[in-house]
């Protein structure tokens, strides 16, 4: 998952039911108001990308709320997917992540008289609660088309500058095969075009969507 692109994969405006996407942000931006709203979207967009992870379409977290056990483990496995699959991201970044949501879990739970407790995070390595988030993240059946489609999808240059195209467009309407065969013609491509040149002619294919 590259968390730099999550805001233009645009199935993740689905994977939250409207009034639990405007629930959590109310509590991300309650908890840090002086952080822009790029930073707010971001958090919720790693939400509902575990979300997608597995699978699901306009998730309410009904059947979560009715099951403090169920609840714990699904945050729990929440932390795991950010530190199993935040690929681009350092030790420090994940665990500043991690942090920020792990609180606003916590909102949620209190919000709904679910007790859940506030956990340490270590930012140089991974500690008891984190190999337990992780254990916990990997023993789930994860929905590997998604993950795939959450990598977004990029492209390296002559000079092995690597560009982010955005397929998008073509994987909503056609579907991963067809958006494999489209993205593994723009990789060869590219491989024979220099950075400048390629990144124009990439905004000119996407640009017609």
């Amino acid at each position: 998952m590259n968390t730099t692109n999550l805001k233009q994969l645009s199935l993740l405006s689905q994977a939250l039911s409207k009034p639990l996407h405007t629930q959590l942000l109310n509590y991300i931006e309650r908890r840090y108001p002086k952080r822009n709203s790029n930073v707010h979207l971001k958090y919720l967009n790693i939400y509902a990308a575990f979300v997608l992870s597995q699978g699901k379409l306009n998730f309410s977290a009904i059947e979560i709320l009715n099951d403090v056990n169920k609840f714990k483990a699904h945050t729990d496995q929440f932390i795991g997917f950010i530190y199993c699959e935040s690929n681009n991201l350092s030790l420090t970044t994940k665990k500043g992540n991690a942090y920020s949501l792990h609180r606003m879990m916590c909102d949620f739970a209190k919000a709904n008289h679910i007790h859940i407790a506030p956990q340490s995070l270590s930012h140089t390595k991974i500690n008891d609660y984190t190999q337990h988030c992780i254990e916990g993240y990997q023993s789930l059946k994860r929905n590997e088309e998604k993950l795939t489609y959450l990598d977004g999808w990029s492209v390296t240059s002559q000079e092995r500058k690597t560009i982010t195209v955005d397929l998008d467009f073509l994987y909503v309407k056609y579907g991963q095969a067809f958006t494999d065969k489209i993205h593994d013609a723009l990789k060869r491509y590219g491989l024979t075009q220099k950075t400048a040149t390629l990144t124009s002619s990439l905004f000119k294919i996407t640009s017609l969507a």
